[in-house]
């Protein structure tokens, strides 16, 4: 098998762009996540499109606003493809904290 390069994804949690020395805010004591910006990709623009943490996670993972999703609250969406299936057929091994798992006991997404 070729060699693949890693691909390391860090979402917070409610983490305000305001919250970080490195988008311009020197008064945050921020020292790692200043170092993952200056070294890595930065999304400075993103928002939350989803009422509660369920259906903004699954939005992230699947691309879909919660209108196309159907996960509004706390809804399952194990049935919804995501990004992570997409690598994994790719040859990548896939893995995602179960905090945002759509049904880590049941589902074969990537969630570990």
């Amino acid at each position: 098998m070729a060699e693949r390069n890693n691909i390391v994804v860090i979402k917070t949690d409610q983490q305000r762009a305001d919250t970080v020395a490195a988008w311009g805010n020197p008064h945050m004591l921020t020292p790692n996540m200043d170092r993952l910006a200056r070294e890595g990709v930065s999304f400075t623009n993103a928002f939350c499109c989803g009422a509660t943490c369920i259906s903004s996670r699954a939005a992230f993972y699947s691309g879909m606003f919660a209108h196309n999703t159907g996960v509004y609250t706390f809804d399952r969406w194990s049935h919804i493809r995501t990004w992570l299936h997409d690598f994994k057929e790719a040859g990548y091994q896939p893995f995602g904290d179960r905090e945002s798992a759509p049904q880590p006991s049941q589902s074969d997404d990537g969630f570990r």
